[in-house]
């Protein structure tokens, strides 16, 4: 994907996240649970969220970043073609800062090398019944919250 089929050519800054869906390796390919990173440096306010941050130097698309920052906060290794555009929107209307969602689809064995990332963000697998626990309670980013179940991704 190129950055002008995201539709905001020219735009200075992105942010990109990635829902990580984790699947049985068996025949008949079966969700069996999610990846949600925490950075704990925010003490009591810590939230899990969706892996993702802004655009670095050598990004050339929203869906590079979504890629780079799953390995840096998460240490998953995913290809583009693992990985897909879902939608975008703006964050700050005034500032042109798009937020760019993506998925991706692993299997447990790629969680294998899973661990803490570069800038303190600790990962954890959640089964969909552990997700359900979590989104019922308030540990979980509100505005991650609402996109996911706003594109119907859980």
């Amino acid at each position: 994907m190129y950055l002008e089929e995201f539709g905001f050519d020219g735009a200075e800054d992105w942010a990109s996240l990635i829902l990580v869906r984790v699947y049985s390796r068996a025949e008949v390919k079966r969700l069996l649970g999610y990846v949600f990173v925490i950075d704990r440096k925010f003490g009591e306010n810590s939230k899990w969220k969706l892996p993702g941050g802004h655009k670095e130097v050598g990004d050339k698309t929203p869906k590079e970043s979504a890629i780079r920052e799953l390995y840096e906060e998460a240490r998953i290794r995913v290809t583009h073609v693992q990985v897909s555009y879902i939608e975008k929107w703006l964050m700050d209307k005034d500032q042109r800062h798009w937020v760019c969602l993506f998925t991706c689809n692993v299997f447990m064995s790629d969680l294998s090398n899973m661990g803490p990332g570069r800038d303190g963000e600790n990962p954890q697998y959640f089964t969909v019944d552990g997700l359900r626990r979590l989104f019922a309670g308030i540990d979980f980013l509100p505005s991650h919250k609402e996109k996911l179940q706003e594109f119907k991704l859980v």
